[in-house]
């Protein structure tokens, strides 16, 4: 719909809209975006899903001096350490998440936690994020830490968390 909102050309230039499914995997994503800059002479990628794939994608971008944009990937190596001059993640980071719903429950006497995560990069990052705010915030005095209970990268296995 953009690119049919400026009459499918910007700067003279033919406006074309391309997808893939790279099945968020960092390697499959960075050989679509390497061809795609290469030989398909695309100035710009707007959107990679997935933390690990957005990753490998910024740096494709960042060795050929293309644009990447990114607003589902959240987290914060794209940011800090792998942060890029032709890229812009606008939205969220796990530090953010962490911060805004963690505080939140930790305002209402949240001070027991038991940590479920999918295994991929942003839950990583998520949950260590979370797991320091909550050990911080939650002690009654600076000897005395907020409880972590236990953490899973799958649902635990008891009725309560089956689906």
């Amino acid at each position: 719909m953009a690119a049919e909102d400026f009459g499918g050309k910007e700067l003279g230039r033919p406006i074309e809209v391309l997808a893939a499914d790279t099945a968020t995997k960092a390697d499959l994503s960075s050989a679509q975006a390497r061809e795609w800059f290469t030989n398909g002479h695309v100035a710009a990628i707007m959107e990679v899903v997935g933390s690990s794939a957005a990753l490998a994608v910024q740096e494709v971008g960042r060795i050929q001096n293309k644009i990447v944009t990114m607003s589902a990937p959240a987290s914060l190596p794209l940011i800090n350490e792998n942060c890029s001059p032709t890229s812009v993640l606008y939205t969220y980071t796990t530090y953010s998440l962490a911060h805004s719903v963690g505080e939140a429950v930790v305002a209402q006497g949240g001070k027991i936690w038991f940590f479920i995560a999918a295994d991929h990069i942003r839950e990583d990052g998520l949950m260590v994020h979370d797991m320091y705010l909550f050990q911080v915030k939650t002690r009654p005095s600076p000897r005395s830490p907020g409880i972590t209970t236990g953490w899973s990268r799958r649902f635990p296995p008891t009725a309560r968390f089956r689906r």
